[in-house]
């Protein structure tokens, strides 16, 4: 791992090539997304710099997880997460 490179070249080809197949299903991803920070709202801290994760960490989070699991329910199309 190089440490000077951008966050996204720091995770395997098949990492990146999974979350790019999200641009193809945008609604899904974006339903999916609402759900999973609707079911994590509880586990938000508000601490003094502000919420914590802010949105687009969590969101960074959700894609982050997307790519790593292979046969994850998005990747296999199927809306029940």
């Amino acid at each position: 791992m190089i440490t000077l490179s951008t966050h996204d070249t720091k995770r395997s080809d098949d990492v990146r090539a999974r979350m790019a197949v999200l641009s193809e299903v945008p609604e899904e991803f974006h339903t999916a997304v609402l759900r999973w920070s609707q079911r994590n709202n509880e586990l938000r801290a508000e601490l003094k710099l502000g919420e914590h994760p802010d949105r687009n960490m969590e969101y960074l989070f959700y894609q982050t997880v997307i790519g790593g699991v292979a046969h994850s329910p998005l990747n296999a199309r199927r809306s029940t997460c």
